[in-house]
């Protein structure tokens, strides 16, 4: 399973809420220990993101839309 996956899955109760990088993290390390720290970063499944890494990053596919610094509103996708 890729990243851009689990972040979906284990945001999914969470859709259409605004949450902190914080909650983002705690949550998917919750449902995913074995993530890697480096992994486990919600911009890089956000729009309007330079991230490299990030399959969903910029696309319709995308987890999050980004509100402000260090904070996310979680996509119904």
């Amino acid at each position: 399973m890729e990243n851009c996956d689990k972040f979906r899955v284990a945001m999914k109760p969470y859709a259409g809420k605004t949450l902190s990088t914080a909650k983002i993290t705690n949550v998917v390390w919750n449902r995913y220990p074995e993530m890697p720290v480096g992994s486990n970063k919600p911009s890089e499944h956000a729009d309007n993101t330079n991230a490299t890494q990030g399959a969903c990053a910029g696309t319709p596919r995308r987890v999050f839309s980004r509100v402000e610094r260090g904070v996310y509103s979680v996509r119904s996708v």
